[in-house]
């Protein structure tokens, strides 16, 4: 029996992670690690990339190292398109856009590099409706149980449960 727990911090980047993943994945000592990450890298913030192409891919690399200190079992899930209705600028501040086509170069990093590392990556683009995502960010119940089906059919298919 393996846990499930979700660690994400609403509204962090792959650098925020990366300040606290080592950590968290010591106390917690990490069987299977999904590691979904790029969506509020892609932000632009202030007429700024929060994080830019660049430096989203060296964090993979930290993030892929760290966590190979404590399992081979890593999983990569892909980013899911926003509402951009609601995201552009987001309704909780007026300095913060995301865009699907910001989006889809970062989960083409992801998906890039997962297939230079031999990493299974989950894609989730197309997944989810304009009505599973409400705010234009978050995905509602539905989304997030489309997420968990996906996710689990890619756990299954690799025999980790």
């Amino acid at each position: 029996d393996k846990p499930v727990l979700n660690l994400g911090v609403s509204g962090n980047t792959s650098t925020n992670l990366l300040e606290r993943m080592e950590h968290e994945l010591k106390v917690r000592k990490a069987g299977v690690l999904i590691v979904g990450v790029g969506v509020n890298d892609a932000g632009i913030e202030n007429g700024k990339q929060r994080t830019s192409p660049e430096g989203f891919r060296e964090n993979l690399e930290k993030i892929l190292e760290i966590s190979q200190k404590f399992t081979l079992e890593i999983f990569f899930i892909g980013i899911s398109e926003v509402n951009e209705k609601f995201s552009t600028p987001v309704n909780w501040t007026e300095n913060l856009y995301y865009y699907n086509k910001e989006l889809k170069k970062y989960d083409a990093i992801i998906e890039k590099f997962c297939q230079e590392k031999n990493i299974i990556f989950i894609p989730m683009q197309g997944l989810l409706s304009n009505e599973e995502i409400p705010d234009g960010l978050h995905p509602n119940a539905d989304g997030h149980e489309k997420i968990f089906q996906r996710v689990k059919a890619y756990l299954e298919e690799n025999k980790i449960i």
